[in-house]
């Protein structure tokens, strides 16, 4: 049997042919022959075409640049209440959580959103639909709406219900935005890896927003020790500190109100962007299990198995002393005849199996057709991964979970700390009070530079021919961001020198950034490049739905465990003490 080649198809793309009885490729002139001839010969192969069809065209596009709207409005509602924690202090001034709802928000959030993904793998056998992520944008736009309605009203709400007010806001959004996650991870990875990047890309582009926003806000912010006590004071007149103090409030609820409003525009915009996704004919390309044009690749119709040869030979044999009893233009069928076509039988089923190996690596619509089953799945896993038979992607489980934990560990709970080392009087505010946002800025536009790097050929991971070696650099690379830990813990941090588990070497804010840096591109590259290959290591458009929400899972539970381990690592931090004034 000749070698397939993985790059090059095994017949013209879109060409229809032919085969003789003995499975043999056939011109239509060879047909057209056999039709003046009356001496017809019982084919022992059925006839069948093979067609192999693209996706249809993409214009402009419009799928992937949909993907990255909707992965900036998973992050979002998070990113909007982060955003506005300003408004929210003084709404929540002379309450027991006044200091600490920031705490109280993470957790709500991050507990309420990982509930809610793994019960949804648990219960349901497919990832949400279109209506389903429609509902959850929805739900978020009447959450943005009711802050922005609350904000509007009297000021004079007990603080301690606006507390629990906003963290049921929070909740809902919580669970509006799992819901979102699993639907687009879903429906990403039943497209291409590349739509997969596009939803990674939006969520990097949410944060950078999300830290300008914060640099902006913290410019048009109190100066820090400012009470917010007297902010609620009527202004008599005057040009006091008073009225100073008064506008200072009526901007943060005005800042907060843009942010909000900025919020339920923007959802209502992905709401629409939806619903020209599902009319697009690459989205029928895609999701449709059973097109309207049944596609099929490069194997012919599966051959009878292997241990019916022997009832082939009968049914031959019966066949063919029948027709010579009904038909004086019978074939008569010799031993040599059965012979050969068994050896073709098996010739054919071989290269099958191969040509179905190279249609899964090659294609990008496999998700397309009901011909892949979860036999056929398992099988090319054993072929792919032959020591971990019923877990293929267990590996790109664990890499995306520690990736994301090892993350959330060090940012921003220890990041956050470290302070700049000029201490000159008269230093810029980037050196002062602006110096943790401008952190935050450095960190999210890495993130997003890592999570654009995939689009870029030279960047891009193997989503054709996935191995496990492959899989395996990703999890070497999750373990490398271990280095992280003890660098970061060589920054400028606000402990006395002598109770420092390591030495104090990063002595310039500039080296810093660049650390802050790298440490935020590894994060985005590598999350891109699991979600991405992840899909591509099954068959079917179902299992690649159900492999992406599953990597979203472990994606949420590497936060969950990244924010639970920031305090270890705070710990490790003041293990000789010095903390105190933390």
């Amino acid at each position: 049997m000749p070698s397939v080649d993985e790059t090059t198809p095994l017949r013209e793309q879109g060409a229809v042919y032919n085969t003789n009885h003995l499975g043999e490729l056939q011109d239509e002139n060879d047909n057209d022959n056999d039709d003046d001839n009356d001496d017809h010969t019982t084919p022992l192969i059925p006839r069948h075409s093979t067609v192999e069809l693209g996706p249809p065209t993409d214009p402009w596009h419009l799928s992937y640049w949909i993907m990255v709207i909707q992965g900036a409005s998973m992050l979002l509602p998070w990113n909007v209440f982060i955003t506005a924690q300003g408004f929210f202090k003084l709404r929540f001034t002379g309450s027991p959580y006044e200091d600490n709802f920031q705490n109280y928000f993470s957790i709500a959030f991050m507990g309420t959103n990982l509930l809610v993904v793994g019960s949804s793998i648990l219960i349901q056998k497919q990832a949400p639909g279109t209506t389903h992520i429609v509902g959850s944008l929805l739900l978020n736009a009447g959450v943005f709406l009711a802050i922005l309605v609350s904000i509007q009203t009297d000021r004079h709400i007990d603080p301690t219900s606006y507390f629990f007010f906003a963290m049921s806001m929070l909740s809902l959004s919580a669970i509006s935005t799992s819901i979102v996650q699993n639907g687009m991870f879903g429906l990403a990875s039943k497209f291409t890896g590349r739509h997969v990047q596009g939803v990674m890309l939006g969520q990097g582009l949410a944060g950078a927003g999300v830290a300008i926003s914060q640099i902006v806000t913290q410019i048009l912010s109190p100066p820090k020790g400012t009470s917010y006590t007297d902010d609620t004071s009527d202004v008599q007149g005057s040009l006091g500190g008073g009225g100073g103090r008064r506008n200072r409030s009526e901007g943060l609820e005005h800042s907060a109100f843009l942010f909000f409003m900025f919020a339920l525009g923007y959802t209502l915009l992905a709401v629409l962007a939806q619903a020209l996704l599902i009319r697009l004919p690459i989205y029928e390309f895609y999701t449709e299990e059973q097109p309207r044009q049944p596609i099929q690749f490069l194997a012919p119709p599966s051959p009878s198995p292997p241990n019916s040869a022997g009832h082939d030979a009968t049914d031959l044999r019966r066949n063919s002393t029948s027709s010579a009893v009904s038909a004086a233009t019978a074939v008569t069928i010799t031993p040599a005849m059965i012979a050969e076509s068994n050896r073709r039988q098996a010739e054919e089923a071989a290269e099958q199996q191969q040509t179905e190996r190279v249609n899964h690596y090659r294609s990008t619509s496999l998700g397309a057709t009901a011909l892949a089953t979860d036999d056929s799945a398992m099988q090319l896993m054993l072929d792919i991964y032959p020591k971990k038979k019923k877990h293929p992607l267990v590996v790109l489980y664990i890499s995306i979970t520690m990736v994301f934990a090892l993350t959330l560990s060090l940012f921003p709970s220890l990041t956050a700390l470290v302070e700049s080392t000029n201490t000159a009087p008269d230093r810029a505010r980037v050196f002062g009070d602006l110096f943790v946002p401008l952190h935050f800025l450095v960190y999210n536009v890495g993130d997003w530079t890592g999570k654009a790097l995939p689009s870029i050929a030279l960047f891009s991971p193997d989503t054709t021919h996935p191995t496990r070696r492959q899989q395996m650099r990703y999890l070497m690379g999750a373990f490398a961001r271990f280095v992280f830990i003890p660098v970061f813990l060589t920054a400028n941090l606000p402990i006395p020198e002598s109770t420092r588990l390591l030495p104090f070497l990063i002595q310039r804010d500039e080296v810093w950034f660049v650390l802050v840096f790298l440490f935020a591109l590894s994060n985005g590259y590598l999350g891109s490049l699991i979600m991405m290959v992840g899909p591509a290591c099954v068959l079917g458009g179902e299992n690649k739905a159900r492999a992406g929400v599953k990597l979203g899972f472990w994606l949420t539970t590497g936060l969950a465990l990244g924010s639970v381990a920031s305090f270890g690592v705070r710990e490790l931090m003041c293990v000789r003490g010095g903390c105190s004034s933390l």
